[in-house]
């Protein structure tokens, strides 16, 4: 077994230091090592595992030049991904810690694009940690945008937070913007109403002071999202509508366009919330065209169709956009995908498979802390239990416990509505078993709070159920 010591160094003038130190190395490396030098990448296989500071100092000394390196433990010739796994360990030698933010960043994205995300943090990390302050920020959005994705949600709280704080220290108005507006994001992701919405307005003091009008309309959304996840739905319209005049442009344009789709949906505009969809799936493309917009259009449509009651439909893209996900490592959204998929299952009479995907969903929502996708899991699983379905989430826990547990849980993150829409299911259950003083009380809650929220189709349809 050995130790393979790594050098990349991409500058022109790095990789003639290097060659040119090669015979000095050879002569002063330990007896036994192996020097080889492959384009821009020197590797030094070291017999007897040990400590590599010693040829990191040496090859410093030799070339002049800082150089990134890190050590993999194996046999054999050192690939790229061999580099890649390595780098997780890197360090920098010299003190032109700018050049090295460059190589950080680039070894960031090539691990990123090899799905290498343990590696690409770990560079990301070293970039936020030692690059000079103004580069480190972006070093902190990428870090925090990359644990977002992985749906690493509580770490990429902190990490937005940091960049929050950072640029606020270096006065930068729009950077600090735009990083409460992405934690205002995670917080939405992790169903933290009240959360959503202070973080939103701070993120549109900054904007507004910072004088440029897409960072305020990026903020706006926020805003208008913070609105729309306490069922606010007329001030979150109006709010878009007020962020139009600001003429969004790309992502922030597309965004607005899927949150108008939202709001319909969760008002049972299913016609409406599909036509919105689809102009997002344009705006997003036309910016992007990325693998990202797909899996968001195939979610939410497969949501907007599992409303209109096209459960074949609707299973069809949602296994797709699970699929996607998972092939692409992004998890941020995955527990919706699977709620999506149980509710489709169960509205298709298929209930041991809405039952398997309402328990990865649970699952999956528990280990991202995603509160609202946990309650709409514990809702779904509390309906399949009152149906006989045999559940592996809390096996002795009674569909009622469940259903309460749901109601709890969205209570506390300020899903009002869907509070509502769990108490409907409650009463259901309660109705059937002879409790009807609490079945009764809690559908008029139910519908009272929807009317209130002018979920009218919503309070009507409870009515007719359960009445």
């Amino acid at each position: 077994m050995s130790v393979a010591l790594v050098v990349r160094v991409q500058s022109t003038a790095g990789r003639a230091a290097l060659r040119r130190a090669l015979p000095a190395l050879r002569a002063a490396l330990p007896s036994g090592a192996d020097v080889a030098l492959a384009g821009d990448t020197l590797s030094v296989a070291i017999e007897q595992a040990g400590s590599v500071d010693g040829p990191l100092d040496l090859i410093a000394a030799l070339t002049g030049h800082e150089i990134a390196a890190g050590s993999v433990i194996g046999d054999g010739p050192v690939s790229d991904q061999d580099w890649l796994s390595a780098s997780g360990s890197a360090v920098a030698l010299g003190d032109r810690a700018s050049t090295a933010a460059t190589d950080w960043a680039e070894a960031a994205r090539a691990a990123e694009g090899l799905g290498d995300h343990v590696t690409a943090l770990a560079w990301l990390a070293a970039g936020a940690q030692r690059a000079p302050a103004s580069e480190s920020l972006g070093f902190l959005q990428h870090k925090a945008s990359l644990l977002l994705r992985q749906g690493r949600h509580p770490e990429a709280a902190v990490a937005w937070d940091e960049a929050a704080e950072l640029a606020a220290r270096l006065g930068d108005l729009a950077g600090e913007a735009l990083a409460l507006s992405e934690r205002a994001n995670v917080a939405y992701r992790q169903g933290q109403g009240t959360q959503i919405a202070s973080l939103a307005d701070r993120a549109l003091t900054a904007a507004k002071a910072s004088g440029d009008a897409q960072v305020e309309a990026r903020a706006l959304r926020y805003v208008g999202i913070g609105q729309e996840f306490a069922g606010d739905y007329a001030s979150a319209e109006a709010t878009y509508l007020e962020l139009m005049e600001l003429q969004p442009t790309g992502e922030v344009l597309a965004g607005v366009c899927n949150s108008l789709g939202e709001i319909a949906r969760a008002t049972e505009r299913w016609q409406e919330a599909i036509r919105w969809y689809r102009r997002f799936d344009e705006e997003w493309r036309n910016d992007h065209g990325d693998e990202q917009a797909n899996i968001i259009f195939l979610n939410n449509m497969g949501a907007a169709l599992v409303g209109a009651g096209e459960h074949a439909r609707a299973i069809k893209l949602l296994k797709r956009a699970a699929h996607h996900q998972r092939r692409q490592g992004y998890l941020a959204m995955l527990s919706e995908t699977y709620c999506f998929l149980a509710l489709a299952a169960l509205a298709s009479g298929s209930k041991t498979e809405a039952s398997r995907h309402a328990v990865e969903a649970y699952l999956l929502a528990t280990d991202h802390s995603e509160h609202e996708m946990q309650a709409l899991a514990l809702r779904v699983l509390g309906q399949l239990r009152a149906a006989g379905e045999e559940v592996s989430v809390s096996p002795d826990a009674s569909a009622e416990a469940l259903l309460r547990d749901s109601i709890a849980i969205f209570r506390a993150a300020g899903k009002t509505a869907e509070v509502a829409h769990s108490q409907a299911a409650l009463a259901e259950i309660l109705k059937t078993s002879g409790a009807t003083d609490e079945a009764n009380a809690l559908t008029q809650q139910a519908i009272a709070t929807l009317t209130e929220l002018q979920q009218h189709k919503a309070a009507g349809r409870i009515r007719a159920q359960l009445s």
